[in-house]
């Protein structure tokens, strides 16, 4: 190789030019372009088809993927979706609020029980399931006519309906309703209820004498359960053992008039009193009847004894001769009377054991020996 500079022979492998001493630039014996970048260009050519290949491949793997992606985030969306709809339905259903009710009652939350019941029986109409928890409710709460109500209405869908006549009966009896429970002896409809009425209920007294009109008085005897006590009224008050007598030996009326005679039994055992019985005695006295007379008057001629006889042997017989008419003061008579002497108007009156006077009766008697 020459020196570019002084085209003096340089030795091979040299960096410098012995003669001029200038730095001599080293050129490859080879085409770079040819040998190198050349051949990758080609090699890029001929690579060009498979990416494409690629690209397309990838783009549908991409439009794939998208589709699947878009169709999960749909049914995801609409499941969501129902998951919403399912749950506001649920949160609005009968299910939900009777649950609710019953949460409510088990936590003594009683006015909420009551509000979420009512709530159901709006939407279902008379379940007697639901209807029996607002009546246990409302007993509860305290409010015992609503209860009522609610155990009665329960009844009259279903007479025979057991729970509802027991928790009747045992709201009354918390509460002393004597008079109430003994009023379910009449809706009783199976042997069951039967049964258990007869375990809270306190039979109350009979009476030998029924209310009614009576021209006389009255005595009436009373009866109850062995060992249990009577207590009883005249003024229509409601009879206790703090307002009233104790009944002994039978209740004599002999008051001209309206009596009410009213009377409980005191259980032995719990002291708890039955229901009251009344009965209402009208007395209205009547004037007794005029006596007889043996004989009736006329004329004698000897002695004559009259006899009077009363229509009612109680009956108190007063007398005159001198056409007067009988007072209580007058003379009374005993036995028979002797006819006096003489034109004479025997007067004559019955009164009573009530003191009511018979109508007057004269007979004129002439004796003349």
């Amino acid at each position: 190789m020459k020196c570019p500079f002084c085209d003096t022979e340089i030795e091979e492998g040299s960096l410098f030019c012995n003669h001029c001493g200038n730095a001599i630039q080293v050129v490859p014996d080879y085409n770079l372009l040819e040998d190198e970048v050349l051949p990758e260009l080609l090699s890029d050519k001929n690579k060009e088809p498979v990416k494409k290949e690629q690209k397309k491949e990838q783009k549908k793997r991409s439009t794939n993927i998208s589709a699947v992606g878009f169709f999960a985030s749909t049914a995801l969306v609409f499941a969501i979706i129902l998951a919403v709809f399912f749950s506001m339905r649920y949160y609005n259903s009968p299910s939900y609020f009777l649950k609710k009710g019953n949460d409510a009652f088990y936590s003594q939350e009683y006015g909420k029980a009551i509000s979420y019941y009512t709530r159901v029986l709006d939407e279902t109409g008379d379940d007697i399931q639901v209807l029996l928890s607002l009546g246990n409710a409302q007993n509860a709460a305290g409010y015992f006519e609503e209860a009522k109500n609610t155990y009665g209405h329960v009844l009259l869908l279903d007479e025979t309906n057991l729970e509802a006549f027991q928790a009747l009966v045992l709201m009354l009896n918390n509460n002393n309703d004597s008079a109430e429970i003994d009023t379910l002896s009449a809706i009783v409809k199976t042997k069951e209820q039967q049964e258990f009425l007869d375990t809270y209920r306190i039979a109350p007294p009979s009476f030998s004498v029924p209310g009614g009109a009576y021209a006389d008085d009255v005595t009436v005897e009373m009866s109850c359960d062995e060992g249990d006590a009577i207590y009883y009224t005249t003024d229509g008050t409601a009879p206790s053992e703090h307002n009233g007598t104790l009944y002994e030996e039978g209740v004599h009326l002999s008051k001209q008039g309206t009596t009410i005679l009213s009377a409980v039994s005191k259980d032995q055992n719990t002291g708890k009193l039955s229901a009251v019985i009344s009965e209402t005695y009208e007395i209205s006295y009547e004037a007794p009847s005029t006596p007889t007379l043996s004989p009736s008057g006329g004329k004698m001629t000897q002695e004559t004894f009259i006899t009077i006889t009363p229509a009612n042997e109680t009956d108190r017989i007063y007398y005159t001769w001198d056409d007067t008419v009988p007072t209580v003061n007058s003379a009374r008579y005993t036995g028979p009377i002797l006819v006096p002497e003489g034109n004479n108007i025997l007067t004559v009156i019955a009164v009573s054991t009530h003191d009511m006077s018979s109508d007057v009766l004269k007979a004129n008697y002439i004796y003349l020996p």
